[in-house]
């Protein structure tokens, strides 16, 4: 435990507590992310990062080099320290930058509010008949609600036979609402367990059986992005081969912190214990490795060539017998053509999505055998 404790840190008053208060309960007070980089001849180069679904992301800019500031002290004369207390101000604080882009004759000016914006953390929908998807940005104290609520929408659309749930980029959250998650499709066992230097930093966080386990195939996927909470869901599912991980090994997030309150209302981020998965794997600074590792690579069609154009199928002769066409289900078409156009982009999401029908075949081939 003694290089975890390089992972401390003072966190002042203005965004010690509040901060991450409303960071767990699903909500932020910040519009956008705004990244100070250092000065250069024209000024400071800043990067601006959105949440998902977030209508700050409506601002459209991602890297300017900011010139000029209004309504407050230039970067200039601002601390370090100073800069981030300002921009954990009242949900009334504004503040208009004015950018500059190669190729632009003028400056542009983008204003900045503080609000509080609800986020959520669940998607679900069908990729097919049967196929469901479902995305964890975050969690938080409402995550386990939301995922068993869209859970049950859909299954009132369709069976599930087989669903992968997406924790790539999800940097975690709160531990509790991650046990929460991993314990629907757990039967029994460890989930996850710390082991810190005293005796009451060890806790162990065991699956419960409520009747209401899932038994269809699941796929996870994992990227670099995914870590601390997102990482032990996947642990524990993989040490009990509930399902299947794809993707790239993760972040390596596996240390507990906890936070010391102090007099003047600031706080004390200290690491004191780290994550184990079920098979006794540390999390910390070495992830969690997939079953079936693929990069994310942008996948496009591959064009026919000459030889393959020349090839004769049996529609190419005369005569022929003609096929029965089947019935036209211009939905199903729409939905089809929706699907391989997502899955060519994503090369992980078509794995796992191949993966999910071929677990599907095998389970139905099983249960059809004499």
């Amino acid at each position: 435990m003694g290089a975890a404790q390089n992972h401390r840190r003072y966190q002042p008053q203005c965004h010690s507590h509040r901060y991450l208060f409303h960071g767990r309960m699903g909500s932020f007070l910040f519009s956008v992310s705004l990244s100070i980089y250092a000065p250069s001849v024209d000024g400071y180069r800043f990067t601006v990062h959105g949440f998902l679904n977030r209508k700050a992301l409506g601002a459209n800019c991602r890297e300017a080099l900011g010139v000029r500031r209004e309504g407050l002290k230039s970067w200039k004369t601002v601390r370090a320290g100073r800069r981030t207390s300002r921009s954990h101000a009242l949900t009334s604080f504004r503040v208009t930058i004015s950018i500059h882009r190669e190729g632009w004759e003028e400056l542009k000016k983008i204003t900045f509010k503080r609000e509080m914006i609800p986020i959520q953390s669940v998607k679900a929908e069908f990729l097919s008949a049967g196929f469901a998807y479902a995305r964890i940005t975050n969690f938080q104290s409402h995550t386990t609600g939301d995922f068993k609520a869209k859970l049950r929408e859909l299954q009132i659309i369709h069976r599930l036979n087989g669903l992968i749930l997406d924790l790539r980029n999800n940097p975690g959250g709160l531990l509790q609402q991650a046990v929460s998650i991993a314990d629907i499709f757990l039967d029994k066992g460890t989930i996850v367990y710390t082991k810190g230097r005293r005796e009451d930093q060890n806790n162990v966080y065991v699956a419960r059986d409520n009747g209401e386990k899932s038994i269809y195939p699941l796929v996870v996927l994992v990227n670099e992005g995914s870590a601390s909470a997102a990482e032990i869901v996947a642990g524990a599912l993989q040490a009990h081969k509930r399902a299947i991980i794809v993707g790239t090994r993760t972040f390596g997030k596996g240390s507990v912190q906890t936070i010391i309150p102090l007099p003047d209302g600031a706080g004390l981020r200290m690491t004191t214990a780290r994550y184990y998965t079920p098979d006794n794997r540390s999390i910390q600074a070495l992830g969690i490795t997939p079953d079936v590792e693929i990069p994310l690579i942008t996948c496009l069609p591959p064009e026919e060539s000459e030889a393959q154009k020349r090839q004769v199928k049996e529609v190419d002769l005369a005569r022929h017998l003609p096929g029965m066409k089947p019935d036209k289900d211009n939905g199903q078409d729409r939905q089809a053509d929706k699907l391989e156009e997502r899955l060519q982009t994503d090369n992980q999401l078509r794995t796992a999505y191949n993966i999910l029908k071929s677990l599907d075949l095998f389970y139905e081939s099983k249960e059809d055998a004499p």
